[in-house]
């Protein structure tokens, strides 16, 4: 696995799925600071496989596109 790539995704991955469950926690009436935290949590435990899986998805990708 190409980490320096993963590491990229990552941070993307992480900061649009962190925000994306804020946004519903706070829609849904959790405005204390245990939902934000809960949220940013589950945010980061769901980053790491689909980083994973889109990281694995890009290198086979790479791999089949003619250079």
């Amino acid at each position: 696995m190409n980490w320096r790539l993963a590491a990229a995704l990552f941070a993307l991955v992480f900061v649009v799925l962190a925000g994306s469950l804020i946004t519903a926690a706070l829609a849904m009436g959790y405005e204390n600071s245990q939902g934000m935290i809960i949220s940013v949590a589950l945010g980061f435990v769901l980053s790491v496989p689909v980083t994973i899986i889109v990281t694995r998805q890009m290198q086979e990708f790479i791999k089949h596109v003619p250079h």
